[in-house]
């Protein structure tokens, strides 16, 4: 159920991201608050890794902060948001795997259209790529798909 409202919040953010090149931080609080509160009711996961999570979002926001926002404060919004949901160590996968498919992703692009590696791409599509690709691993490897 948590990976069904994982990638459901990572589908209508990546549409949002597609189209307008940001994120609705209304939405992700909503969706954070949801995660708590599933938590509550099935306590799925350690509250230490939710707040672990939740801290893999809150480091991105401050690297945000000292790079004049090279990742944007809505891809930082998204981790939170996805670390209150899969805990710590998942959160980091994800985050790790993001960055090296959106680099992967931005020079493609940069090769095919002839734009520079400084372009800016829409990363929450990555996010959603790898996480489904995380959940397929987990399904083949047979391990439990929250």
């Amino acid at each position: 159920m948590v990976s069904i409202l994982v990638m459901i919040m990572l589908g209508i953010e990546t549409v949002a991201d597609i189209r307008s090149r940001s994120v609705s931080a209304v939405r992700l609080i909503i969706f954070a608050v949801g995660a708590v509160a599933v938590n509550i009711i099935f306590y799925y996961q350690s509250i230490w890794s939710m707040i672990g999570g939740i801290a893999v979002g809150a480091v991105l926001f401050l690297y945000a902060l000292l790079t004049s926002e090279s990742i944007g404060y809505g891809d930082c919004l998204i981790f939170v948001c996805a670390g209150a949901y899969i805990g710590f160590a998942d959160n980091l996968e994800l985050l790790f795997f993001s960055l090296l498919a959106v680099a992967l992703a931005g020079g493609i692009y940069a090769l095919a259209a002839h734009k520079t590696i400084k372009t800016r791409i829409p990363f929450v599509p990555c996010i959603m790529a790898v996480y489904f690709i995380m959940l397929v691993i987990k399904a083949v490897k047979g391990d439990d798909i929250i």
